[in-house]
């Protein structure tokens, strides 16, 4: 089993081992005295709001969503951030303007069919 050592630029290097077994890892960016932080995308939420809410806020957010992922991977924990406070923004943005606007579908199309029982 390979075990894993800390690296100057930060995450962990595996360490060579004379077996032949694969070895699967993962290196994060090290942030915060050494612990690593995953920075959440709010992804799912993005995709609820394209599909449910508002097409054009939740596609936006999407994409800030995906761009946390590849952000996280090259080591940019502050852009990171920074899109996933963006896609989290335009996510809540999108579900009040879908909810707004059910509600007045929903008022609309209570009132004709009300005026029209009349």
């Amino acid at each position: 089993m390979a075990g894993f050592q800390r690296s100057p630029q930060g995450g962990y290097q595996p360490i060579a081992t004379s077996s032949n077994q694969a070895s699967y890892y993962t290196i994060r960016p090290e942030v915060d005295n050494g612990h690593s932080y995953p920075t959440g995308d709010y992804f799912v939420l993005a995709l609820f709001v394209t599909c449910c809410c508002c097409l054009p806020i939740g596609l936006t957010a999407m994409v800030h969503s995906s761009k946390v992922r590849f952000q996280e991977a090259t080591g940019d924990v502050d852009g990171a951030k920074k899109s996933a406070y963006k896609a989290k923004k335009l996510s809540v943005l999108g579900l009040l303007i879908g909810f707004v606007l059910l509600t007045f579908l929903a008022a609309v199309i209570t009132f004709f069919t009300l005026e029209a029982k009349k």
